[in-house]
């Protein structure tokens, strides 16, 4: 059965949970397994926006080490959404057997290739180096064993076969790159907690300088370097992938945290 949240159910959740006075406009947003909503609210006499959040495939634990990671960054001086709280102090509403949370409004668009000027680029390279710097001393850990987590990258190999033959050889190749030279280095490259998922979505801009950070339903103590390396797929996969932006973004990230040698050895660029 698909979950589903309706309008009156969303009124109740914003009211009766979380105290605000009246629901005024609900919109419901893109995700991938979850379900988001774009509201806005009154509250003694002011009207606001927020993002609700229905997570109906992770776990409470996880969603609170999410919140932790956020709360330490906005703390820090970083854009990243708020989360508010009920009246008894707790983040996390259970509401038909999904965990509920309300996060602030970050206004502002995502990242589309018109966006891309090298000062843009640049200042997405020096947001992962900053934020490992600011995630140094972050002290609550949980245990996630994440097929999004590069450090599990082997566990791919699991899911090849259906892949056409051309498509799973060189998947292969690059798994036995990975084992070469990645595996072994992992115990002497840092690690952290990371975002683990900055790209184009994922970042809010105004003017086109990033204005806000979203979505840290991918966060997880891994190798540090990693940050970087998925943001870099992620514009070497775009619409139009261009090496040079990947380059920007590299350039820009070890400008601000120069990379050990064994961390040059696992991202070669």
């Amino acid at each position: 059965m698909v979950f589903t949240l309706s309008e009156e159910e969303i009124e109740d959740i914003v009211t009766n949970k979380f105290g605000l006075d009246e629901l005024v406009m609900c919109k419901a947003l893109p995700g991938y397994y979850d379900l988001n909503f774009h509201i806005s609210a009154r509250y003694k006499g002011k009207v606001s926006e927020y993002i609700l959040k229905a997570a109906i495939t992770e776990s409470e634990p996880v969603l609170r080490f999410q919140n932790h990671v956020m709360t330490h960054l906005l703390e820090k001086g970083f854009s990243v959404q708020k989360i508010y709280k009920k009246s008894d102090g707790m983040e996390i509403v259970s509401y038909k057997g999904a965990c509920i949370r309300l996060l602030s409004f970050l206004p502002g668009s995502t990242i589309s290739i018109s966006d891309y000027t090298p000062s843009l680029l640049e200042e997405i390279g020096a947001l992962l180096a900053d934020l490992s710097y600011a995630l140094l001393d972050f002290q609550y850990r949980i245990e996630r064993d994440y097929i999004w987590d590069l450090n599990q990258f082997k566990k791919i190999g699991r899911y090849l076969d259906g892949l056409e033959k051309e498509d799973r050889l060189l998947i292969e190749q690059v798994l036995k790159s990975y084992n070469h030279i990645v595996v072994p280095l992992r115990i002497v490259i840092p690690s952290g907690i990371i975002h683990n998922d900055i790209n184009q979505k994922n970042l809010i801009v105004n003017k086109n300088q990033i204005t806000g950070i979203l979505d840290f339903g991918d966060a997880v103590h891994s190798s540090i370097i990693n940050d970087l390396a998925g943001t870099l797929a992620e514009f070497l996969v775009d619409k139009k992938p261009s090496f040079t932006h990947a380059k920007i973004i590299y350039r820009a990230y070890c400008k601000r945290r120069p990379l050990s040698d064994a961390e040059k050895n696992c991202l070669p660029i």
